[in-house]
């Protein structure tokens, strides 16, 4: 039984670690997505870029916040196909939690800012309720240096353009 443990941590750990290729240009189609991102919530579970607000499984999940002694907030960088996304974050369903708008553009860096997924606590007469508080901040140049010490081999030829949603979507009831 340690031995199965061992070898489904071994892939979780592998899993979630840096695999972009430094050396191969991007598609015409491709853009790459930058993000620092941090799940202080316990009501969120995944955060993902989707093309949808309900799904079960969205199409670019994105780790963050702490399971099994791990650490998975911080800077992200991915290529993924250009087009409009949502932002969201989902509990144990497929629901969003919440959900923000966003455009990701072909040949360069799309920096999405810092997306924070926390909680407070809100009394409703006499009981504690635990609300989902979420921001959104353009921290660039210190994401930029933490994100530069991550991939330090990068060529950085790519233009970025600056993506951080500031609304929240209103998800349909």
């Amino acid at each position: 039984m340690k031995i199965i443990a061992a070898v489904l941590l071994a892939g979780l750990i592998s899993g979630c670690s840096s695999t972009m290729k430094m050396d191969e240009p991007l598609a015409a189609d491709t853009g790459l997505v930058f993000m620092n991102a941090s799940c202080e919530s316990k009501a969120v579970a995944v955060l993902a870029l989707s093309t949808k607000t309900t799904a079960w499984f969205p199409e670019r999940k994105i780790r963050c916040g702490k399971a099994m002694g791990m650490d998975f907030t911080g800077v992200k960088l991915f290529d993924i196909e250009a087009g409009k996304y949502f932002l969201i974050g989902q509990g144990a369903s497929p629901k969003a939690e919440f959900a923000y708008e966003v455009e990701v553009l072909p040949g360069k860096i799309n920096y999405l800012g810092t997306i924070n997924a926390g909680e407070e606590i809100v009394w409703i007469k006499n009981d504690p309720y635990r609300k989902m508080v979420v921001s959104t901040s353009d921290n660039f140049n210190e994401d930029v240096a933490k994100l530069k010490e991550e991939y330090p081999e990068y060529p950085w030829n790519y233009e970025v353009v600056k993506a951080v949603p500031v609304e929240e979507y209103q998800i349909p009831k």
